[in-house]
């Protein structure tokens, strides 16, 4: 039936029993959904909508993974529960070695992991499947990862992005391999000192030293720190140390007792030309063990301030004649500054 009105083009009725011309229930419900704006608790439930199972009595439901905004922070235990906290983004804090990311996160979640500082993340096979070989990775501030839950308390590490940029480095086989920690140059300084009271997670640190002393035929220096480079043992029985090497002939030198590790000769000692000075690689191992006595061991080469310069050979150990944990160590020279050079810090995992 047609309603007319004088003046008014007829149309017809909703209510004429005309089924083409009623809305439809489901653009009825459409337009009820995008009239809401969710508030308060339904806006919050709403951003906890994760992708776990359906409520009984609701089989249509959809599942939708958590994207929450913000970034967490947790604090490094051997269990770190990444599925803790519903943000995405996480920050790691503290040192503790890490073995498991834990089992509550739902399976197929992705994490975003910002480390700020140096810890151990140790690999497995099944639970903890790192990019890098087989190998444990030493994190370092700024390191990034990107890991996703596989069930069970079983992780994927997808992609690890170290803060200098610099590759993952490392073998299988139980090889360890070395994370670069710092760097920097020597400019006409009394000391060096190089503090490693971040580096405890890593089992042993070694450094790429070249150097020139100002004060031709010096010879190098090394002492140990347990305060953080605040004062450096140098009693005169404090450490022992022992060289040998080859210059016009063979020499060995042993010390059962002095103030300082002796890394070259003083019937030789290092020119100060800049072509010359010590150039060498040095290994502290198991540093932070407080049973144990810490011991460098070195080889290195040098040029002596005889003329013309001769080049040297020298290999040799010091160690400080009590148990400690090492964590800062100092080189000077016996006489003058240290003129020029480089160093360049890398931790054993």
């Amino acid at each position: 039936m047609l309603n007319r009105i004088p003046g008014k083009v007829a149309r017809p009725s909703i209510n004429s029993g005309q089924g083409l011309l009623r809305p439809s229930p489901l653009l009825i419900a459409r337009r009820q959904i995008s009239s809401l704006t969710p508030r308060g608790p339904l806006l919050g439930s709403m951003r906890q909508v994760s992708a776990r199972t359906p409520p009984a009595g609701i089989p249509g439901l959809l599942r939708f993974p958590v994207f929450a905004g913000g970034e967490a922070s947790i604090a490094s235990v051997g269990t770190t529960n990444l599925g803790a906290t519903h943000q995405q983004s996480i920050t790691i804090t503290g040192t503790t070695t890490i073995t498991s990311f834990g089992s509550s996160a739902d399976v197929g979640v992705v994490k975003f992991v910002k480390f700020s500082g140096a810890l151990q993340l140790t690999h497995n096979a099944t639970s903890m499947i790192l990019p890098n070989a087989g190998s444990n990775i030493m994190t370092t501030a700024g390191d990034c990862l990107i890991a996703r839950h596989e069930g069970s308390g079983n992780w994927r590490v997808l992609d690890y992005q170290k803060a200098d940029g610099t590759p993952l480095v490392g073998g299988g086989g139980g090889t360890p391999g070395l994370a670069a920690l710092t760097s920097g140059t020597i400019s006409n300084q009394a000391t060096l000192d190089i503090v490693l009271t971040s580096y405890t997670a890593y089992r042993g640190i070694v450094i790429h030293l070249q150097v020139v002393p100002v004060t031709d035929n010096a010879v190098l220096y090394c002492r140990f720190s347990t305060d953080g480079g605040f004062t450096y043992y140098s009693g005169a029985s404090d450490y022992d140390h022992r060289s040998t090497g080859v210059a016009t002939a063979a020499f060995t030198v042993i010390s059962a007792g002095d103030s300082k590790i002796e890394m070259a000769i003083a019937a030789a000692g290092i020119g100060n030309a800049s072509e010359e000075g010590w150039k060498g690689v040095i290994w502290l191992l198991d540093q932070a063990n407080t049973a144990l006595r810490p011991t460098i061991h070195y080889q290195a080469t040098y040029q002596d301030s005889a003329t013309p310069a001769r080049g040297l050979m020298i290999a040799g150990s010091g160690t400080r004649l009590a148990a400690q944990d090492t964590d800062a160590i100092r080189f000077l020279f016996s006489s003058g500054n240290l003129s020029t050079g480089r160093y360049d810090v890398y931790g054993m995992a």
